[in-house]
């Protein structure tokens, strides 16, 4: 089967070259002129370039494809409207446009929990949920996974998407270096008692979803959700301090509290228009309990976690200790 990946040279869009290799699939990479191309070349990927939010770079990839897999995103917890909606909604249209026009028969999205925003509920959340998208970032892959619904009726394409919590792995350059650095200087607070339960995803559990749906006819305009495990903050930061011999946070803060100092932060970078070194995103993944609810993924696409809190942060540390 030949693949047509967007995203590729992000933290999730290599390991799904990983799985993807695995399971014998040529793959073409759909890169920005400005990407970092060298995990692509070690991996012998043939690179094309092109841009989502530029249509017209697109219809100059030449080759035929079996099926898309769009990654790429702008995925950060701020950042301009115009540029959340440029790339994670526009760039879904024109990548969706291009599918039609070149009749390539599946189109698998990237999407993402929050969707679902932080209802703070112990219930497990499943894909029927209350949409409720957290902030710009949700609200724009809501966006875009309502055009690959319309998309996938109005032109009879295998649409079907992918819906993560938070991921970390190997490679991961946003969470864990930002817990790490926090750690590293002390600066790390617990939101609340830290006992709260957060669903969370390792990159290599996600790509194997993203291949399974690719090869089920079950998932045809279906959605999925999809974790590794679930854990509490304090688990999680116990592993990290541990595995760098570091010391355990002691200091707690509550959470009504955190999320007004995040507002008043988020206020005043919006005025000096700068990025804010705390927002109330970061409180709300931190401090609320959101558990994600993978049986439509266990039954449709036979998904079977293969990674626990301890495996992924072990491997992950190994990676940050040696990039």
């Amino acid at each position: 089967m030949h693949a047509l990946l967007t995203g590729a040279t992000g933290f999730i869009g290599s390991h799904l070259i990983d799985e993807l290799k695995k399971h014998k699939y040529t793959i073409t990479a759909l890169c920005r002129k400005t990407s970092d191309i060298t995990y692509l070349r070690e991996k012998n990927i043939t690179c094309i370039p092109g841009d989502v939010t530029n249509p017209q770079t697109l219809q100059q990839i030449p080759g035929k494809f079996d099926i898309i897999f769009h990654i790429a995103a702008f995925t950060q917890e701020w950042g301009p409207k115009k540029q959340f909606h440029s790339i994670n909604v526009t760039g879904t249209k024109n990548l969706l446009e291009f599918c039609v026009h070149k009749k390539i028969p599946r189109f698998i999205y990237m999407s993402s929990c929050s969707l679902y925003g932080f209802p703070n509920t112990p219930h497990p959340i499943n894909e029927t949920h209350p949409i409720k998208p957290a902030g710009i970032y949700g609200t724009s892959k809501h966006q875009a996974e309502q055009l690959i619904w319309n998309y996938g009726k109005q032109h009879n394409l295998f649409v079907s998407a992918v819906r993560s919590p938070i991921v970390i792995g190997p490679r991961d350059q946003m969470i864990l270096p930002y817990i790490i650095n926090m750690l590293t200087h002390n600066k790390f607070i617990y939101i609340g008692t830290g006992n709260n339960t957060i669903s969370i995803s390792d990159a290599r559990d996600v790509a194997q979803c993203l291949r399974k749906t690719a090869e089920t006819t079950k998932a045809n305009k279906q959605a999925y959700n999809i974790k590794s495990f679930d854990a509490t903050p304090t688990q999680l930061i116990t592993h990290i301090t541990q595995q760098l011999n570091l010391p355990q946070p002691t200091r707690h803060i509550n959470y009504s509290l955190a999320y007004f100092i995040a507002t008043l932060i988020e206020l005043k970078a919006k005025l000096l228009k700068q990025k804010p070194q705390l927002t109330r995103h970061k409180i709300k993944v931190l401090g609320t309990t959101r558990l994600i609810d993978i049986k439509k993924a266990k039954t449709h696409l036979k998904y079977k976690p293969t990674y626990t809190l301890e495996k992924t942060i072990n491997d992950s540390i190994t990676g940050y200790k040696n990039p």
